[in-house]
């Protein structure tokens, strides 16, 4: 009896594809709940930050895919544009740090460590756009955040990044540096453009509260 009650919960419908063809669980015991996003509090940070920049936000690792982030940065040719590269040190890192220091554009490239959460919102402020293409997401935290903040958002067009992006975010092939160089183009260079994605994704990040989360939570245990 317990066993025919226990439901699993997912959080995107990518996830739960994936529960289904990778692990051959029944569609009917996966539940999907959102995660929710906060704004939180701001605590007062004096980060020393370029005027202009773009900016990745996250662990240092090949999923992630922080080098190609540099290789399109690199073909950016805007002499007071920066790349600010936040995030703590994680798997094959050092790599990260080699493609960087031997780039072209490593000058202009700033690393920053782990940025908490509640200072990571003076960073989306003064971002021209947040650059994520990751190469797989469960649900992806760092877009809906910059959402929460104003700023526009890059993001992969694979895994649950395009369901929780919606059309608030510019998707990109993750794999395609000359895709997401002109995407950065894009928004630097169209302001109409930043203001729209900007008020998108201030009503996209309203379909992720926590509130809405635990709703449907208690409704899961309910039906247990």
């Amino acid at each position: 009896k317990l066993e025919s009650a226990i439901k699993i919960i997912a959080v995107s419908q990518k996830t739960k594809k994936d529960l289904i063809e990778l692990y051959h669980l029944p569609a009917e015991k996966i539940e999907v709940i959102y995660l929710g996003i906060s704004q939180g509090s701001r605590n007062e940070v004096k980060l020393q930050l370029p005027k202009k920049f773009i900016l990745y936000l996250g662990t240092l690792e090949p999923r992630k895919n922080v080098g190609v982030v540099i290789q399109s940065f690199e073909r950016i040719k805007q002499e007071d544009l920066y790349l600010v590269i936040a995030g703590a040190p994680g798997w094959l890192s050092a790599n990260i740090y080699r493609l960087a220091k031997n780039s072209s554009a490593g000058k202009k490239i700033i690393f920053l460590n782990y940025i908490a959460a509640e200072e990571r919102w003076q960073l989306y402020r003064q971002a021209q756009a947040l650059v994520w293409p990751s190469f797989y997401e469960g649900f992806g935290f760092p877009p809906l955040e910059a959402m929460a903040h104003g700023c526009p958002v890059i993001t992969s067009a694979n895994s649950s990044l395009p369901e929780v992006a919606g059309n608030a975010a510019l998707l990109v092939d993750p794999y395609n540096i000359n895709e997401i160089s002109e995407a950065i183009k894009l928004i630097l260079d169209n302001p109409s453009l930043r203001e729209k994605l900007v008020e998108q994704g201030y009503e996209q990040v309203k379909k992720f509260t926590w509130e809405e989360t635990a709703s449907k939570m208690l409704k899961v245990f309910e039906s247990l």
